[in-house]
């Protein structure tokens, strides 16, 4: 099996246990997040170099289902506004090549934002898997106590192998991710700012820095930035998006926060990263598959359909098979 597969597969079965009960963490996880905590930045030790390896690694794998998609060489804007609305990080290089070659406002307003959501998607995958890899190393735990009491069965037993050396292999996306990830934003923040001075008619360097504001949580200069996109483009899909986040942020209504949200799919079907935010939003398993359903359908290759699809599959009968393995303990300390 090579590293970069080996990598990827890690990452499947940390997010997945994001939907497994049984712990305290797993149980918060699979609750409502609010962007803030779901792409909360984390502390890297890694050189730039080293970073781009390892995501480059895995890459390989997370890229190969999709490998035929026109949209990794886009020929036109509307390809790069295709890209953006797919969320899906693996196509933004090539968005962010195209755009570079154009010096239209529209061009400069695509590339901010694939940066700024770039940046934002990494640490969100980084954050999922710092946060979870605890309930990694919790599931080995338990079956290695098993193993001390004679009771590990040979299926359990290849499982803690293999948790073992998943959980091995996912270590060094943590940090790599979480180091490229501010990068992505600085660029996006940069080129919004150019914008707004170079066209400071339009709405989109606004916007985007408006983004930029709420994932730094600088609220004030949000609201600031929001007048200005209400002012220039009050029926703006981006805006429905802002005012979502605002919220889920802010008052942490999360159904008031989804409200917006749909608003911002019905007029544009295809903005999965609307749907990401409802992923996030829902509240319990079957909420949360109700919501990875939908974002499967309007984009089934975005890293979180990848990583997550073949977990959400089995969580139910994972949660149910540890449950049940926590009652027959309990049971036995009762007798005890």
């Amino acid at each position: 099996m090579s590293h970069s597969f080996r990598v990827l597969s890690s990452m499947v079965v940390a997010l997945g246990l994001f939907a497994c009960g049984g712990s305290q963490q797993s149980a918060e996880t699979s609750k409502s997040m609010t962007p803030s905590q779901a792409a909360a930045p984390l502390p890297s030790t890694l050189t730039v170099e080293e970073a781009e390896r390892i995501v480059r690694e895995a890459r390989g794998a997370f890229a190969h289902p999709d490998s035929q998609n026109p949209l990794r060489q886009p020929k036109s804007l509307d390809d790069v506004l295709a890209i953006l609305r797919t969320d899906q990080i693996d196509l933004f290089a090539a968005g962010v090549a195209f755009a570079e070659k154009d010096a239209s406002p529209r061009a400069k307003a695509l590339q901010a934002q694939i940066e700024i959501a770039w940046g934002e998607n990494q640490r969100i995958v980084a954050q999922l898997l710092d946060g979870l890899s605890g309930e990694l190393r919790e599931e080995i735990l338990e079956l290695r106590e098993s193993e001390a009491a004679g009771k590990l069965s040979p299926a359990d037993a290849e499982r803690v192998q293999r948790l073992e050396a998943l959980l091995a292999d996912e270590a060094p996306l943590v940090p790599a991710l979480s180091k490229l990830a501010p990068m992505h934003l600085g660029k996006g923040r940069v080129l919004a700012e150019t914008l707004v001075n170079q066209a400071p008619a339009d709405y989109e360097g606004y916007r985007v820095l408006a983004d930029y504001a709420r994932i730094r949580g600088d609220w004030e200069k949000f609201d600031q930035l929001v007048k200005e996109v209400q002012t220039r483009h009050p029926t703006s899909t981006g805006l429905l998006f802002l005012q979502g986040i605002e919220v889920a942020e802010r008052t942490r209504d999360f159904k008031g926060a989804s409200v917006y949200m749909r608003q911002a799919l019905a007029k544009e079907p295809k903005f999965a990263r609307a749907q990401v935010q409802l992923f996030l939003f829902a509240d319990g398993l079957d909420a949360k598959q109700a919501e990875f359903t939908k974002l499967q359908a309007s984009s089934p290759q975005h890293q979180v359909v990848v990583l997550v699809g073949p977990v959400l599959k089995e969580a139910f009968d994972t949660r149910a098979a540890r449950e049940k393995r926590l009652r027959q303990t309990d049971w036995r300390i009762q007798r005890f």
